[in-house]
């Protein structure tokens, strides 16, 4: 992955989605996807739950707001 163009990656084993979709991400639902894995518009995402309830969960709110602000402020 480009941590400066925020592009996805992918291997045999995993592809990683681009960053750049936070952009269309409030706040408030970029937090649900941090915590739950409930992505835009209700959609469960198998992986991305598994891993936001085992890893991502514990966030605090300030967390989750500086790492939005830091995704937002990336070109």
């Amino acid at each position: 992955m480009s941590w400066t163009s925020l592009r996805g990656d992918s291997n045999p084993e995993f592809t990683s989605p681009s960053l750049q979709l936070v952009s269309a991400y409030s706040l408030e639902s970029f937090a649900q996807l941090m915590r739950a894995g409930v992505a835009l518009g209700g959609r469960n995402l198998k992986t991305m739950s598994r891993w936001a309830r085992q890893h991502l969960s514990h966030l605090t709110d300030s967390e989750i707001a500086a790492l939005y602000s830091y995704l937002h402020s990336m070109p």
